[in-house]
């Protein structure tokens, strides 16, 4: 490619990287947060600082009521909620900052995945119709961000790089070796997650959503995420692919 060109793609770039970074963060200021952008919050959120299972803790807590001389299991629950409140327990991430993936409904994937408890038909279905139009992520104010376009690399220091699809695009030069080489440069080992819209229940307080995750050619992966809203919150309730069903 011819240095002029490529000094005005960059240039360009860089003024759409800017534009579009601060229109989101006037989004997030003013516009008020739907309950799409809530779980979207909470999975990247919960992907950077992974939280123990919920779950798995109910079902210890019993074992150790119903035999409190359990030692095993009691120091079992201390060395796990240690290693999820560790300050090294965080995993920093590049967050493609609009929502991807088209579904169609598959009816096989539906039956097999009804012996999942947390899976739920109703908010399947519409998170069939809402992929069929992307959105745009807000930034999370809680984590802080930086934009890999218009920041130097080495200035970088929050726990979420926001890029955009043109960006990504760019920077990995269409999934080649040279644009995983490229990306490693940039980013080391810091995986690209990319979200589906999450789709709800009627009332609700259960949704599901799929998360993509990629740092290098043979090292991506997909899996959908079911949740539910316990206490005005939301919690990961299980992870589970097309290849678990």
């Amino acid at each position: 490619m011819c240095p002029q060109i490529l000094f005005i793609t960059m240039k360009h770039l860089k003024l759409l990287s800017t534009i579009g970074f601060v229109l989101l963060t006037v989004m997030n200021a003013t516009a008020q947060t739907t309950p799409e952008q809530e779980v979207i919050a909470y999975i990247v959120k919960s992907t950077i600082f992974p939280e123990p299972n919920i779950r798995f803790l109910e079902r210890l807590d019993k074992q150790i009521k119903e035999n409190p001389g359990d030692t095993a299991k009691i120091n079992l629950r201390k060395k796990y909620l240690k290693f999820y409140s560790s300050e090294k327990n965080v995993n920093p991430i590049i967050l493609i900052t609009e929502t991807s993936f088209p579904f169609k409904k598959d009816s096989s994937f539906v039956e097999e995945s009804k012996k999942f408890p947390s899976f739920d038909l109703k908010a399947y279905d519409d998170l069939i119709e809402k992929n069929k139009k992307s959105i745009i992520i807000q930034p999370i104010k809680e984590l802080g961000s930086k934009s890999i376009i218009i920041q130097p690399i080495k200035e970088l220091g929050s726990n979420v790089i926001y890029v955009t699809h043109l960006e990504s695009n760019w920077i990995l030069k269409g999934g080649t070796e040279d644009g995983w080489a490229n990306y490693r440069k940039q980013y080391g080992r810091k995986p690209t997650i990319i979200l589906s819209r999450p789709g709800f229940n009627e009332t609700k307080d259960k949704a599901i959503i799929y998360c993509g995750s990629s740092s290098g050619p043979r090292s991506g992966f997909g899996y959908f995420i079911t949740l539910e809203k316990v206490n005005r919150k939301w919690i990961r309730i299980k992870n589970f692919s097309y290849y678990d069903v």
